[in-house]
């Protein structure tokens, strides 16, 4: 009696293992989990101090990402109404490439002059009102030009940082793969045994 009820514990329990994992076959997988918020994956596996790491990096990056974007366009803002009060210019319909320009030369007349002696006829502007521009003062010029580079800068930060984002779901994603890897090491070391003693068969479970 002992015996059997000694099998038909250790039989539950594989019974058991065996409902958890088709429970969570139809459950989302956790280097899917990772790969869509970082650190959800370790949570899902009670790996809950590493999940805090990557999800806290995560918020981290993500917000210094949207600031650096939002000072960045603030300071667009800025330096174009500059450019527009201090050179008689038209803002409408231009491009990065015009406002580098406009940065580097006093007038339109003295961009053209040098790009023809240069024969980069492909980089001229037409010479009308729409693309005209005459600073009033050089150092207003040199004042509007380290405005834009600053806001060029904080559009690059927040590049490097958009790729830090990036990284920070694909390192999670590689942990959650180790972890699986280790847990399925564990369980592979788990061993079933059946053993012959002078009152019978004994089936044991070793950890």
């Amino acid at each position: 009696m002992v015996k059997t009820l000694k099998i038909l514990i250790i039989l539950a329990g594989l019974q058991f293992g065996e409902a958890q994992v088709k429970e969570k076959q139809h459950s989302i997988n956790p280097v899917l989990k990772s790969f869509i918020v970082p650190g959800w994956g370790q949570y899902d596996l009670n790996k809950t101090q590493r999940g805090n790491k990557y999800l806290m990096l995560e918020g981290t990056l993500i917000l210094a990402y949207w600031s650096s974007l939002k000072i960045s366009k603030i300071q667009k803002n800025n330096y174009i109404a500059y450019a527009v009060e201090h050179a008689q210019l038209s803002k409408a319909g231009k491009d990065h490439n015009y406002w580098v320009d406009i940065g580097n030369y006093n007038s339109l007349e003295e961009y053209n002059s040098e790009h023809l002696r240069n024969r980069e006829n492909a980089a001229l502007y037409s010479n009308n009102s729409t693309w005209s521009w005459t600073w009033d003062f050089n150092a207003n010029r040199n004042n509007f030009e380290k405005r834009r580079i600053n806001s060029d800068r904080w559009r690059q930060a927040a590049k490097f940082l958009g790729g830090g984002i990036v990284l920070n779901h694909i390192i999670s994603v590689i942990d959650v793969v180790y972890l699986r890897r280790l847990q399925k090491l564990k369980l592979t070391q788990k061993e079933i045994r059946m053993e012959l003693e002078p009152e019978g068969l004994s089936i044991c479970l070793y950890f």
